[in-house]
């Protein structure tokens, strides 16, 4: 799995990755860096089912943004109940989109 960073760690869901989805993660940018939680946001998936496009790390700690090929390593620890974008009912119809 090319997550683009050298001698980097990535324990993914035990199911598997899931395109855009949360997960809580315990993660680490350096071998230095205290291990401290996140939330991981897939984005979307590399054929081979692992994540590449618009990936993100949330954390208010953070003074940047942070994805999947920064980290040192990064635990997943569950997938959450978040959702992004439109809700079902919010969703614009065809019709009605300008």
């Amino acid at each position: 799995m090319p997550y683009h960073r050298k001698n980097q760690t990535i324990i993914p869901p035990d199911n598997g990755w899931e395109g855009e989805t949360c997960y809580q993660v315990e993660v680490k940018f350096n071998g230095a860096n205290l291990q401290h939680y996140s939330i991981f946001y897939s984005g979307f998936l590399h054929t081979d089912n692992y994540p590449c496009g618009y990936n993100i790390l949330f954390n208010p700690t953070y003074s940047r943004k942070y994805d999947i090929s920064d980290v040192y390593y990064m635990k997943v620890l569950k997938k959450l109940d978040i959702k992004f974008g439109f809700s079902e009912e919010e969703t614009p119809k065809n019709d009605q989109a300008t």
